[in-house]
């Protein structure tokens, strides 16, 4: 997946586009506070339990690879 430029990200910045990745689950890049890259899996039919207008966030990993491994459709 592509990622946008991050040399005027700030942390917590989206930095890649959602990827649907099957069922109701997207994946998404943001950028951290530590000048590095975590990787987001949503629910987009779970609300969030302490935010219920934003989607239910049931992953989140260091790499690509790592947050959809295990996601099967």
């Amino acid at each position: 997946m592509k990622l946008f430029d991050t040399s005027n990200a700030t942390p917590g910045q989206r930095i890649s586009e959602y990827q649907h990745i099957g069922g109701n689950y997207f994946v998404y890049a943001v950028w951290t506070r530590f000048d590095t890259v975590s990787w987001f899996v949503e629910d987009r039919e779970t609300a969030d339990s302490r935010e219920p207008t934003l989607h239910a966030v049931v992953k989140q990993c260091d790499s690509y690879d790592e947050a959809i491994k295990d996601f099967t459709f």
